[in-house]
């Protein structure tokens, strides 16, 4: 139950909420997904990961209603420290999401350009992306 409970969140506050305040802020919802004609090194890794995604979501909705088995139960601390880990990766992907303002973007558009993050966790990160780092530890 926690893991739908944190992939819906998930869901809700990182992607549909944050379009929402993004439509709000500038009358555009932020999300640039690749034209047909793209190459494929921009439709492949957003294709995987949206597939990537509803697979997962897929698993967890059929777990919980008892139509998948499972295969792996692990024990409550380890459940709990997962449920952490997932929290506070939801946390930092939408205090990330909060810093970059209006250059928040789902999906590249080679024509648009934004300005560079420079503060906050972007300069924390190891990554180009803080945002990539929570979803390595989300994934986990």
């Amino acid at each position: 139950m926690v893991s739908l409970i944190l992939i819906s969140s998930f869901l809700a506050l990182a992607v549909l909420g944050r379009s929402f305040v993004q439509y709000k802020r500038n009358g555009d919802f932020g999300i640039r997904a690749a034209s047909i004609n793209a190459p494929l090194i921009e439709i492949v890794p957003g294709a995987i990961f949206v597939v990537t995604f509803c697979f997962a979501f897929g698993l967890v909705l059929f777990g919980y209603l008892g139509r998948a088995p499972l295969l792996f139960v692990s024990s409550i601390p380890f459940q709990l420290l997962g449920s952490l880990i997932g929290a506070c990766g939801i946390a930092v992907t939408l205090l990330s999401q909060i810093q970059m303002g209006d250059s928040w973007r789902i999906g590249v558009d080679q024509q648009e350009t934004t300005a560079l993050i420079t503060h906050g966790m972007h300069i924390l990160s190891s990554f180009d992306h803080p945002i990539a780092l929570t979803l390595i530890a989300y994934s986990h």
